[in-house]
């Protein structure tokens, strides 16, 4: 979870049964089921939908720990004392 600003609150929802206006509780992490905010009736013109799709993907394939560790940019601490 990651607050932006005061009003705006992001979580991940991939794997949960969200519903558009269903209610979260933020303590507990958890979703109220069977009770919307604004009841069933939704218009399909109220909804304001957007597709946001990311389509860059690259795969590497390194064998070695100091390899993988400047995929990750990691220039000190741990990475440098591995061995393979």
């Amino acid at each position: 979870m990651s607050i932006e600003n005061k009003s705006t609150l992001k979580i991940m929802a991939l794997g949960r049964q969200f519903e558009l206006g269903m209610l979260y509780v933020y303590r507990t992490d958890k979703l109220i089921p069977n009770i919307l905010l604004w009841g069933s009736h939704i218009t399909p013109n109220t909804i304001n939908c957007r597709s946001l799709s990311m389509q860059k993907c690259t795969i590497h394939k390194k064998d070695t720990f100091k390899e993988k560790g400047d995929l990750l940019g990691c220039r000190c601490g741990w990475a440098n004392n591995l061995s393979d």
